[in-house]
């Protein structure tokens, strides 16, 4: 005998559609800021991306705003965090990376051109000329006579060489001469290569009679060894230059 169910009793009560809760868990906006985090990131490939972490923070902060709203969703508020904080760590990484990558590169590019003026004045610019010509020599122990006799044209480069204006000035100051960074004028950065701009000054002691004062431009390039990786500097080109205006 079939007896009709007590609707007291029954076992599905109206709590919605089943279906269309489950459908759709997650909120598209938390996808969305998630996607923006990640598209953040563009900004460690250079100066010229930054902008992908502005736009990337602005359109975390806007969506997370929109999802506190009374009455919107909040299913998926975790992904939309996680959006956010990439996109501020791409806000501060990026930036923080290239001017400590800069101020690297400034270091070492000071440090090579002083040791380039240097051996020019400790007399023995030919290590100086093998800095120009080959970054990738080392001629510690070598000496003059073995460099000018390898090739009848590194013969010919020395005597240019030394034969040009500045390194006669650099070769014939006189005095207790002291080295230093005067300015680092531009660093530019390409694909293969870091090209810097110095300008150093070169002055006799304080307590010379006859004090001078030389101010000496190199355009230094860096490079990267295709096998080890290693960084390979060459001075590009120098010249004297008048003093500049303070």
């Amino acid at each position: 005998m079939n007896s009709t169910p007590d609707p007291s009793h029954s076992q599905f009560t109206n709590h919605g559609d089943p279906i269309s809760n489950s459908s759709f868990p997650l909120n598209p906006l938390a996808l969305l800021s998630f996607v923006f985090g990640i598209f953040s990131l563009l900004a460690i490939l250079g100066q010229t991306w930054w902008y992908c972490a502005g736009i990337g923070l602005l359109g975390c902060t806007l969506i997370l705003l929109r999802m506190h709203r009374p009455g919107n969703s909040r299913s998926g508020m975790p992904l939309a965090v996680v959006g956010l904080a990439i996109s501020l760590m791409a806000t501060s990484f990026a930036p923080t990376y290239y001017y400590l990558r800069q101020a690297h590169i400034q270091r070492q590019a000071s440090a090579i051109g002083m040791q380039w003026i240097k051996s020019i004045m400790d007399g023995e610019p030919y290590i100086a000329l093998v800095a120009m010509e080959n970054p990738d020599t080392r001629i510690i122990q070598a000496n003059l006579e073995d460099f000018l006799s390898s090739s009848a044209k590194h013969h010919r480069a020395y005597k240019q060489f030394v034969s040009h204006k500045l390194i006669q000035s650099l070769i014939h100051f006189s005095g207790n001469h002291q080295i230093r960074l005067h300015a680092t004028e531009n660093i530019l950065h390409s694909a293969d290569a870091d090209i810097v701009t110095n300008l150093y000054v070169v002055t006799d002691g304080e307590n010379s009679q006859n004090h001078k004062t030389l101010f000496v431009r190199l355009v230094i390039e860096r490079t990267l060894s295709p096998d080890s990786k290693t960084p390979l500097w060459k001075i590009l080109r120098y010249r004297r230059v008048d003093r500049p205006h303070e």
